[in-house]
């Protein structure tokens, strides 16, 4: 067998050198991904140094206090000193040289400037505001982090095998790199030097090369990406930034914001539990992780931390372990108008397989997933139209606003109580666990826990909360938005108090004196020259100078129209119990990329559960709720995780309206709920019926405006 030819040296050592740079350019791919995490940590430092500054030069040097006892500060305002954030611009020895202020003085005032600047750094939120220009360069590292970890991430894991390739093919080749070498070389090291350069050459040119090739060119398409291109981003993908941040840093809240009100024994059973995440295509915030933990620990939960805080996400990583460990059958019950988006978000965060089970072709799509498995979304009222005989198994069940089925008289109720017994998992989702009666939320627990609501039900009248909390903890989580979304921006309330016309002060007569309840409640919408509809055209103008846009809500279909003959082409969209749900996802894709200003007019009952609408952050109510859940619910489908703006909420109100009594009712069910519910606890729930309510409250309108004579004062008792 002749000798094998040797390859011109200038030629193997061009190939070997371009070996040499591949790996050099693999390897640094790998280290920009180090590289951004640190700039990210650098970064979040000096935004949150920023900050801590901006909050010294809010307070003046007159506010400055010393254990030891006063400071003078005459002399340093004297001087031209006037907050915080300039004293900390001077050394002790340029204050002590100011006239009247001396040594002791001056040390006092600069203990006192670090242990401010301190404490303003601890209290620091994450917020990653599009309108602060101090956080472009985090926005800008976490652009770029987006695209560049995985990229890293890739790259290393094929790191050891590629280098080990790189080492083994110059080691080989080195005979062909040189006329002594080859000449000195035996006839064996010859042909696996002439292979290996030719290996060489295949490897510069086969897909893993492409493949560098193809991330440096996204990594410079990042590097160059221009201010809006970020900002824009930022806007639609908030969510995805600020879990970046968390997943990269490591940095987030103490892992107590995460597990509610859990006792530490359970805690630790749910954080030792392991989740299988390969199915899922989301990285989780660090308070979702022990969501999706606890309830495939507790097996049968309800979920009812505040709205906006990624519950979907959680039942999806739920989903997605049982998946991944063989379990295969899934359905989740939603009301009709987030039924796509269940859809969507399954398809987009997981690899877990999706039939919707709704409309024309219900059963036949039934039957496929009765045979398939998969994860089945379907209405609470289609539910009940479905061929589930045969169904005998059901891995997990999802109720999604799961306070749909708090009567226990409802047949959809019926229906889902039934279906649960079949279910190994079942996952209850709400932010609104009690809306009117303590009751109800028992009898959510009962479904799930018969023996917890039992103890829960003995406990409600104490006074005590902790007993309560301690019974209702292996079936009820609850985390509220403050505690775990520290970067949410401000989130502003205001009651806006309007007068009535003449014409309008008539029609409220009128309806007192009908006694028509909703008359009353719709009377500041009777045409569109109210105070009212002034007050919304002021807002809606104001919006649009401010870049924001809108969310209007209402109880009344005949008030959206009002609305949109008020607002004309500022409104070109409505959201009602009358549209379907692929109409509904239409209208909301096209309000996500409206111009500032532009208005979406909802009904509360059909607009304010389950969306997401971060694209607007001024919300107005065109009259007060009954329910204080209602109005929360709807507030929260613009205040959730992934809002880059600080909303504003606007509640118009009419004077010397039955507006004043409902505001008062909205108060006392809030302070209800938040003493009950928020913090897993209940109490004794004997408040009258809302037909009670409103019958008592037209009663005293219609004597108020003297359309009929003033009940008599009960005599005082002895």
């Amino acid at each position: 067998m002749a000798n094998p030819k040797r390859p011109p040296s200038r030629e193997v050592r061009r190939l070997r050198e371009e070996l040499r740079r591949l790996m050099e350019r693999w390897d640094a791919v790998i280290r920009r991904g180090a590289e951004l995490e640190r700039d990210l940590a650098r970064g979040l430092a000096q935004l949150r140094e920023s900050r801590a500054a901006e909050t010294l030069r809010e307070i003046p040097v007159t506010q400055a206090e010393h254990p030891d006892g006063a400071i003078r500060t005459a002399a340093l305002e004297k001087a031209g000193i006037h907050t915080m954030a300039e004293v900390l611009g001077y050394s002790r020895k340029e204050l002590v040289e100011i006239p009247g202020f001396g040594e002791t003085s001056a040390e006092r005032i600069l203990d006192a400037a670090d242990r401010m600047l301190e404490a303003a750094r601890q209290s620091v939120r994450l917020h990653l505001g599009q309108d602060d220009p101090a956080a472009l360069p985090v926005l800008r590292t976490v652009y770029r982090a987006l695209r560049e970890r995985p990229m890293a991430a890739q790259a290393a894991e094929q790191a050891g095998e590629l280098r080990s390739r790189a080492k083994v093919l110059e080691q080989e080749s080195l005979p062909a790199s040189g006329f002594f070498r080859w000449l000195f070389a035996s006839r064996p090291q010859r042909e696996r030097a002439a292979a290996a350069v030719e290996d060489i050459r295949a490897l510069l040119e086969s897909e893993t090369a492409r493949q560098l090739a193809r991330w440096e060119q996204e990594s410079a398409q990042a590097d160059a990406a221009g201010e809006s291109e970020i900002l824009r981003e930022f806007e639609e993908q908030a969510a995805a930034y600020y879990t970046a941040v968390e997943d990269i840093t490591g940095t987030s809240l103490p892992d107590t914001a995460a597990h509610g009100a859990l006792s530490d024994e359970l805690i630790q059973a749910v954080e030792s539990f392991p989740l299988d995440t390969s199915r899922l295509r989301v990285t989780l915030r660090r308070y979702q992780t022990f969501g999706a933990k606890y309830a495939l620990c507790q097996k049968r939960t309800l979920i009812g931390d505040e709205m906006g805080l990624g519950k979907t996400i959680e039942a999806i990583a739920v989903m997605a372990h049982l998946a991944a460990q063989g379990s295969g059958k899934f359905l989740i019950v939603c009301p009709a108008g987030v039924l796509i988006n269940w859809c969507r978000e399954i398809e987009k965060h997981s690899s877990v397989p999706v039939l919707r089970l709704y409309g024309d072709d219900r059963e036949e799509l039934c039957t496929r997933w009765l045979s398939e498995g998969g994860a089945g979304v379907t209405t609470y009222e289609t539910l009940q139209r479905l061929p589930l005989e045969g169904l005998e198994h059901l891995d997990l069940l999802i109720a999604d606003e799961a306070h749909y089925v708090k009567n226990p008289e409802a047949r959809r109720t019926a229906a889902l109580t039934a279906l649960a017994q079949k279910a190994e998992r079942v996952l209850y989702l709400t932010g609104t666990p009690l809306e009117n009666r303590v009751e109800e939320m028992c009898f959510l627990l009962s479904t799930l826990s018969p023996e917890t609501a039992a103890k829960a039900r003995e406990l409600s009248d104490m006074a005590g909360a902790e007993p309560f909390r301690q019974a209702i903890a292996p079936v009820y989580l609850r985390r509220r938005r403050e505690d775990v979304l520290t970067e949410l921006p401000e989130l502003t309330e205001v009651e806006d108090w309007c007068e009535q016309t003449p014409a309008e002060a008539e029609v409220y007569r009128q309806a007192v004196q009908a006694g028509s309840f909703m008359a009353m409640r719709q009377a500041g919408w009777s045409s569109t020259d109210t105070g009212k509809a002034r007050r919304l055209l002021e807002l809606c103008e104001d919006a649009e100078e401010d870049g924001r846009r809108v969310l209007i809500f209402t109880f009344f279909r005949d008030t959206m129209a009002q609305v949109r003959r008020l607002l004309g082409d500022r409104c070109p969209g409505e959201i009602h119990g009358g549209v379907s749900p692929e109409e509904r996802q239409r209208i909301l894709d096209e309000f996500a990329h409206s111009p500032a200003g532009t208005a979406l007019c909802c009904q509360v009952t059909a607009g304010g559960v389950g969306l997401n609408i971060q694209a607007a952050s001024l919300v107005i109510f065109c009259e007060p709720q009954l329910k204080p859940s209602t109005e929360t619910q709807a507030i929260s489908r613009a205040y959730r995780m992934g809002q880059t703006r600080s909303v504003l909420v606007h509640r118009l109100l009419t004077e010397d309206t039955v507006d004043e009594a409902i505001t008062a009712l909205l108060r006392q069910k809030q302070a209800l709920f938040d003493e009950y519910a928020d913090r897993s606890a209940a109490g004794d729930a004997q408040t009258r019926t809302e037909q009670e309510w409103i019958t008592r409250t037209v009663a005293g309108e219609q004597a108020r405006l003297g359309l009929v004579p003033a009940p008599e004062s009960p005599s005082p008792s002895n």
